[in-house]
C-alpha cells in the first residue's frame, strides 16, 4: 500500500511537470504568433474657423453693403423726415442678408446712438425720446414701407422710441435676405416749443452666427 501511494504520487508529480512544461510550450508558441499579428490604423482630421464662410450685410437704400463702421449706410426715409408735422409718419425700408450660405445669422437690434461717436447715446436732445419708432418685420420679400402703411409682424415694443427701440433674435436663414420696415412717427398733441429741432440716430444690428444643426 505504501508503495502504491508512493507511485500514485510519482505520477501525478509527473503529470503536472508535464501539465506545466507543456503551457510553457503553447506560452511560447503564442507569443510568436500574436507578435506576426501586429497592426496599426490611423485617423487623422483638419480643424478651423470658417473664415469668409459667413457674412451679414445691409441694405439702407443704395444696394447691399458692408457699413461696419457707424454711421454706416443712410436711411432714406419718406419725403418729411426734416420737416415732420405732429402726428405725420416716416418710413424707410431696411435689407438684411447672408452671404456665406453656411449658417444663419441671429441679428438684435441695438439702442440707437449718436452718429457722431458721442459716449451719451443719441444725442443731447428731447427729440429722440418724442419719436416713436415702430420696425416691422416683412420677411423675405421687400414689401410694403411706407408713411401710410407698414405690413409685418411688429419687432419693437409697445410705445418704443428712437431711442430705445429695439428687438432681438431675428433670424436671417443662411444665404437668404430679410427685409424690416423703420417707421418714425411724431405724435399728436405736442407743444412745438419744447422740443428740438433736429435729432440724428444711427442704428447697429449686432449678428451672430447661429448654431450649426447636427444631422443625423
Amino acid at each position: 500500500m505504501t508503495i502504491d501511494n508512493a507511485d500514485n504520487k510519482a505520477q501525478k508529480r509527473r503529470k503536472v511537470r508535464a501539465i506545466l512544461a507543456s503551457g510553457l510550450v503553447l506560452g511560447v508558441g503564442a507569443a510568436v504568433t500574436l507578435a506576426a499579428w501586429n497592426d496599426s490604423v490611423w485617423g487623422n482630421a483638419e480643424f478651423g474657423t470658417g473664415a469668409n464662410t459667413w457674412n451679414v450685410q445691409g441694405d439702407f437704400g443704395g444696394g447691399f453693403n458692408e457699413y461696419i463702421e457707424n454711421p454706416g449706410g443712410s436711411m432714406i426715409f419718406t419725403p418729411g423726415f426734416d420737416n415732420l408735422a405732429p402726428g405725420q409718419t416716416v418710413a424707410s425700408v431696411v435689407g438684411l442678408r447672408e452671404t456665406g450660405s453656411n449658417l444663419d445669422a441671429i441679428v438684435s437690434l441695438q439702442r440707437a446712438t449718436d452718429p457722431a461717436g458721442a459716449a451719451d447715446g443719441v444725442s443731447k436732445s428731447n427729440l429722440d425720446e418724442t419719436l416713436l419708432l415702430k420696425v416691422t418685420d416683412m420677411g423675405a420679400t421687400k414689401g410694403a414701407c411706407t408713411d401710410t402703411q407698414q405690413t409685418g409682424a411688429v419687432l419693437t415694443s409697445a410705445g418704443a422710441t428712437v431711442s430705445n427701440g429695439t428687438f432681438a433674435n431675428l433670424t436671417v436663414p443662411k444665404g437668404t435676405e430679410r427685409w424690416l420696415c423703420f417707421a418714425v412717427t411724431l405724435p399728436n398733441n405736442l407743444n412745438p416749443s419744447t422740443l428740438s429741432k433736429s435729432v440724428s440716430a444711427a442704428w447697429e444690428f449686432q449678428a451672430v452666427s447661429a448654431e450649426p444643426v447636427a444631422t443625423p
